[in-house]
């Protein structure tokens, strides 16, 4: 018979709950779809850089599966009564091949790609199992208490959803990925407070978990740094914009986020500290390395647990300047200038399965919403003059 064993447990808080209705909006994806339409894969794409990237990608699939899909669930979630905490799932780590410390890895990593699943608990929960001389280890996929229940998720995604929707509404019309992330950026200082708490006359950052989260900003209009960064990163995402959550220290734990400009380079993005009350600032908005790492230093890969942060971008040490755009030649993927041949070759290897840099979205040449073959043929007419 085998034997559990409570291992590991990373600390997290507790709020009060409250149930809330609200009315479906209009987005442009279905229910089903808007966990991905919000998400990064800046996370997702480092797992190749890991050890036993196969067995990564797989338990990453699989929280996508289990955390995205409770997004559509009308079911609550089963308190164990074992450890007493709400169990969304049990993954046996033999199964991926992975060790504890890789698993946690893999978890965080989801939870900064999807910023949209706010009731993934920002703890995990490792239990041992022995059979004899054989040890096992499993991972309690968690959901925060607070969440548990259906109803209460359902009430809080009505909100979500009009919030995203509104805010997408807003940026009709504008093209250009420095304006996007500007009118992101100010709306969120505008309509947005630092979560503080008193406590015998000091002020502390809020610990409850909704101002850790995108509901701080999007429903109370108060959170602490994490919020404003994922709240940031589940708009710029879901306005198809390039950007990474990064975690690190900046005197004290800290949330941020680097962002793809108009000239294909990343720039580091502050909206916490650009919020301040007698109005927004722009001292850390589409930052170089030069002045943003003077007093931000992101964690690193070699990390564990909620330390742990994937590899980042490179970002120039100049700050961005709003006049440096990229003009796309169609066709043009290797960035010279010109669509001809070499654009052709790069194309095939991509089909055929090398990295090359390649996103699906860029060789849609038809504009089908698909890439395959027919990209190919469209691209080989359009090199060699054909018009129809």
């Amino acid at each position: 018979m085998k034997k559990r064993i409570l291992g590991g447990l990373i600390a997290g808080v507790m709020c009060l709950t409250f149930t809330v209705q609200a009315s479906a909006a209009e987005l442009k994806v279905s229910d089903e779809q808007l966990p991905a339409a919000c998400a990064s894969d800046w996370g997702y794409k480092d797992l190749t850089l890991r050890s036993n990237s196969e067995g990564r990608h797989r338990f990453y699939d699989k929280l996508t599966e289990l955390y995205c899909g409770l997004w559509t669930s009308d079911e609550d979630v089963p308190l164990d009564n074992w450890c007493n905490r709400y169990v969304l799932h049990e993954a046996f780590l033999d199964d991926y091949g992975l060790t504890v410390d890789e698993a946690k890895e893999v978890y965080y990593a989801f939870r900064m790609d999807n910023p949209l699943i706010f009731y993934a608990s920002s703890r995990t929960m490792n239990v041992n199992y022995t059979e004899g001389n054989k040890q096992y280890s499993s991972m309690l996929l968690l959901v925060d208490e607070d969440y548990a229940s259906a109803a209460v998720r359902k009430g809080y995604q009505e909100l979500i959803k009009e919030y995203i929707a509104e805010k997408a509404e807003g940026i009709a019309g504008l093209t250009r990925k420095y304006e996007i992330a500007k009118y992101f950026h100010d709306r969120m200082s505008e309509e947005s407070e630092y979560a503080y708490v008193e406590k015998n006359g000091y002020l502390y950052a809020d610990s409850s978990i909704k101002a850790h989260n995108i509901l701080g900003i999007i429903t109370e209009g108060r959170g602490v740094c994490e919020s404003y960064a994922k709240t940031f990163e589940l708009l710029l995402s879901y306005a198809g914009i390039s950007n990474v959550y990064v975690v690190g220290d900046a005197g004290g734990s800290h949330a941020w986020n680097i962002i793809q400009m108009d000239n294909d380079k990343y720039y580091n993005f502050d909206a916490t500290w650009d919020d301040q009350n007698y109005g927004t600032i722009y001292n850390y908005f589409a930052k170089g390395s030069t002045f943003f790492d003077k007093d931000h230093t992101p964690y690193t890969s070699d990390r564990t647990g909620a330390d742990f942060c994937y590899d980042l971008p490179e970002v120039p040490a100049e700050d961005y300047d709003p006049n440096d755009i990229l003009i796309k030649v169609f066709g043009d993927l290797d960035g010279n200038g010109v669509a001809n041949m070499r654009d052709l070759v790069l194309l095939q290897r991509f089909f055929n399965g090398f990295d090359t840099g390649i996103e699906p979205e860029d060789a849609d040449f038809n504009n089908d919403g698909r890439t395959n073959l027919k990209d190919f043929v469209f691209l080989q007419r359009y090199i060699n003059g054909y018009t129809a």
